[in-house]
Protein backbone atom coordinates (compact mmCIF):
# COMPACT_ATOMS: atom_id res chain seq x y z
CA UNK A 1 0.00 0.00 0.00
CA UNK A 2 1.36 3.42 -0.97
CA UNK A 3 1.26 6.19 1.64
CA UNK A 4 -0.88 9.19 0.77
CA UNK A 5 1.08 12.24 1.95
CA UNK A 6 -0.85 14.59 4.18
CA UNK A 7 -0.22 18.01 5.65
CA UNK A 8 1.87 17.55 8.80
CA UNK A 9 3.75 14.43 7.67
CA UNK A 10 7.48 14.64 8.42
CA UNK A 11 9.52 13.43 5.45
CA UNK A 12 13.12 13.22 4.27
CA UNK A 13 14.30 14.52 0.92
CA UNK A 14 17.25 13.02 -0.97
CA UNK A 15 19.55 16.00 -1.46
CA UNK A 16 23.19 17.01 -1.28
CA UNK A 17 24.62 20.11 0.38
CA UNK A 18 25.18 22.57 -2.49
CA UNK A 19 27.35 25.13 -0.67
CA UNK A 20 29.09 25.64 2.65
CA UNK A 21 26.92 26.77 5.58
CA UNK A 22 25.29 30.19 5.21
CA UNK A 23 24.68 32.44 8.22
CA UNK A 24 21.21 33.88 7.63
CA UNK A 25 20.25 37.55 7.65
CA UNK A 26 17.25 38.44 9.86
CA UNK A 27 15.81 40.68 7.14
CA UNK A 28 15.81 37.86 4.58
CA UNK A 29 15.55 34.65 6.57
CA UNK A 30 13.40 35.59 9.57
CA UNK A 31 15.20 33.81 12.43
CA UNK A 32 18.68 34.62 11.09
CA UNK A 33 19.98 31.20 12.09
CA UNK A 34 22.44 29.13 10.08
CA UNK A 35 21.08 27.83 6.77
CA UNK A 36 22.28 25.20 4.34
CA UNK A 37 21.62 25.19 0.60
CA UNK A 38 20.38 21.86 -0.71
CA UNK A 39 20.50 20.51 -4.25
CA UNK A 40 17.71 18.03 -4.76
CA UNK A 41 18.98 14.79 -6.30
CA UNK A 42 17.67 14.38 -9.85
CA UNK A 43 16.38 17.95 -10.01
CA UNK A 44 17.89 21.32 -10.86
CA UNK A 45 16.25 23.23 -8.00
CA UNK A 46 18.20 24.39 -4.96
CA UNK A 47 16.70 25.64 -1.73
CA UNK A 48 17.79 27.10 1.61
CA UNK A 49 16.57 25.37 4.77
CA UNK A 50 17.39 25.87 8.45
CA UNK A 51 20.40 23.84 9.51
CA UNK A 52 18.28 22.31 12.28
CA UNK A 53 16.04 20.72 9.60
CA UNK A 54 18.92 18.75 8.07
CA UNK A 55 20.17 15.34 9.22
CA UNK A 56 23.45 13.98 7.86
CA UNK A 57 23.17 10.56 6.19
CA UNK A 58 26.58 10.15 4.53
CA UNK A 59 29.37 12.74 4.96
CA UNK A 60 31.42 13.90 1.97
CA UNK A 61 35.23 13.73 2.01
CA UNK A 62 37.81 15.04 -0.43
CA UNK A 63 41.06 13.35 -1.36
CA UNK A 64 43.72 14.72 1.01
CA UNK A 65 41.34 15.39 3.91
CA UNK A 66 42.75 14.47 7.31
CA UNK A 67 40.36 12.08 9.05
CA UNK A 68 39.87 9.97 12.17
CA UNK A 69 37.37 7.23 12.93
CA UNK A 70 34.61 6.53 15.44
CA UNK A 71 35.61 3.54 17.56
CA UNK A 72 33.42 1.67 20.06
CA UNK A 73 36.28 1.09 22.53
CA UNK A 74 38.44 3.62 24.36
CA UNK A 75 41.48 3.24 22.09
CA UNK A 76 42.79 6.35 20.31
CA UNK A 77 41.28 6.75 16.87
CA UNK A 78 43.52 5.86 13.94
CA UNK A 79 44.20 8.91 11.76
CA UNK A 80 45.30 9.41 8.20
CA UNK A 81 44.67 11.08 4.84
CA UNK A 82 41.90 10.23 2.39
CA UNK A 83 43.14 8.65 -0.84
CA UNK A 84 39.75 7.87 -2.45
CA UNK A 85 36.02 7.84 -1.75
CA UNK A 86 33.64 5.39 -3.43
CA UNK A 87 30.01 4.46 -2.69
CA UNK A 88 29.99 5.54 0.95
CA UNK A 89 33.45 4.18 1.80
CA UNK A 90 36.66 6.10 2.45
CA UNK A 91 40.06 4.63 1.52
CA UNK A 92 42.68 6.07 3.88
CA UNK A 93 46.46 5.96 4.18
CA UNK A 94 46.93 5.79 7.94
CA UNK A 95 49.76 7.53 9.74
CA UNK A 96 51.44 4.11 10.20
CA UNK A 97 51.55 3.85 6.36
CA UNK A 98 48.86 1.10 6.23
CA UNK A 99 45.96 1.51 3.77
CA UNK A 100 42.48 0.83 5.13
CA UNK A 101 38.86 1.30 4.11
CA UNK A 102 36.24 2.70 6.50
CA UNK A 103 32.52 3.44 6.09
CA UNK A 104 32.10 7.18 5.53
CA UNK A 105 29.45 7.30 8.28
CA UNK A 106 32.14 6.21 10.79
CA UNK A 107 34.73 8.69 9.51
CA UNK A 108 35.31 12.12 11.07
CA UNK A 109 36.94 15.12 9.39
CA UNK A 110 39.72 16.45 11.63
CA UNK A 111 40.61 20.10 11.90
CA UNK A 112 44.12 21.24 12.78
CA UNK A 113 43.39 21.28 16.53
CA UNK A 114 42.27 17.64 16.54
CA UNK A 115 45.30 16.30 14.65
CA UNK A 116 47.73 14.39 16.85
CA UNK A 117 50.94 13.79 14.96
Amino acid sequence: MTHIYRKGDIVTVHATIADDEYQGDDKVWGDGGPKVRLELVGHYEKLFVPKTSVQLVTPHFNVGDRVGFKLENEEPSPQGKVKAVVDGYVWVKLDNEAMQTFPAKDTVLLDNEQVTS
